[in-house]
């Protein structure tokens, strides 16, 4: 409760200075805000910013450790300075007009609440480019426990373009670094969402005998003489079955899916088969979402091949055309010339 109180207070001060940019609205992960900074904010965590920096392209990423260094059994009620750090590096720049890199830094502000949140606060300063002198950009990366899952998290990402000096191509920084820090966090989110988190992996809470009979249940429902019982309460069992199975199903990938109908029976057929062939294997499987799809798709690339044979035929046509009127033309020309030589 301690933790909680002073994460409130927090929150409350910083909503007085409250930023009005969103760059993450809310990603769900699947562990806590300990293993969050374990995993990403920590000193040569394995998911550090700077191993994310790197891989995004930015050069020569440069990060110093953190001071005071983290320590879990300190809170802010003991009123100690936040955390502090320094990434140093180069940024590649795609504009017109400006150099292929600058240099820039960001300084880092850690808070940490314990297991209920914590703050990222950084200020990204950039140098060596034209005007870069004019603003800084603010933003604050928070994470805090998820209230529907006591095992997980939640990131949200705000930011905000500060001016410290004025300028007239104030509109034209603020909608070229706004895109820049968009993607930077957008890549961000799409990097910790691929995370599968490092908490164990939990055997699937529903046994096969249970889903069986519950089946089962739905079974003797209709058969007579028997006891009644409510089709909703057996279908309910099974919707909860399925919802707390489905975690553990993982579904065929797209390049499975994708492989020629006589790839995956193991038998060949010509390719003037192919639409019977991927029909048959598909209404088979007993997918019918997937089997509409299927002929969807290729009821399409049928439509385009008759329009492209449509296409050439008139070509063909217009070219027919053409060749008949040159050979009139050639035929009129040997007839002039063979008058041409009587006369002579």
């Amino acid at each position: 409760e301690k933790w909680r109180g002073q994460w409130r207070k927090f929150c409350g001060e910083k909503k007085k200075s409250k930023f009005k940019e969103i760059a993450i609205q809310r990603i769900c992960l699947p562990f806590s805000v300990n293993d969050f900074y374990q995993t990403i904010v920590q000193d040569d965590a394995v998911h550090s910013f700077r191993k994310f920096m790197t891989d995004i392209g930015e050069i020569n990423v440069d990060a110093t450790s953190w001071q005071p260094p983290y320590d879990p059994k300190i809170n802010h009620m003991d009123n100690t300075p936040p955390s502090k750090r320094t990434i140093h590096y180069v940024h590649p720049i795609n504009a017109p007009m400006a150099p292929p890199t600058a240099k820039a830094c960001k300084t880092q502000y850690f808070h940490n609440f314990g297991p209920v949140g914590l703050c990222l606060e950084t200020c990204t300063i950039v140098e060596d480019v034209p005007m870069t002198d004019c603003f800084v950009v603010d933003d604050r990366l928070w994470v805090y426990e998820d209230e529907n899952d006591e095992n997980g998290c939640v990131v949200e990402v705000t930011f905000n373009i500060r001016f410290v000096k004025t300028t007239m191509f104030r509109r034209v920084i603020e909608n070229s670094t706004r895109n820049e820090f968009n993607k930077f966090w957008g890549q961000f989110g799409d990097m910790i969402s691929s995370l599968e988190g490092p908490h164990r992996e939990e055997e699937p809470s529903v046994k096969k005998e249970e889903f069986e009979d519950a089946i089962m249940t739905v079974d003797e429902e209709f058969e007579e003489g028997t006891e009644k019982v409510p089709l909703s309460t057996v279908i309910s069992l099974i919707r909860e079955s399925s919802m707390r199975l489905s975690p553990k199903i993982k579904a065929p990938s797209s390049k499975h899916l994708l492989q020629k109908p006589q790839e995956l029976s193991g038998e060949e057929s010509p390719p003037s088969d192919l639409l019977k062939s991927t029909i048959a294997y598909y209404a088979s499987s007993g997918n019918r979402f997937l089997f509409i799809c299927t002929v969807s798709f290729l009821l399409c690339l049928n439509f385009v091949a008759l329009r492209q044979i449509m296409t050439m035929n008139q070509l063909m046509l217009v070219l027919n055309d053409r060749l008949d009127t040159i050979a009139q033309v050639n035929k009129a020309l040997l007839s002039k010339l063979d008058e041409s030589d009587v006369c002579n």
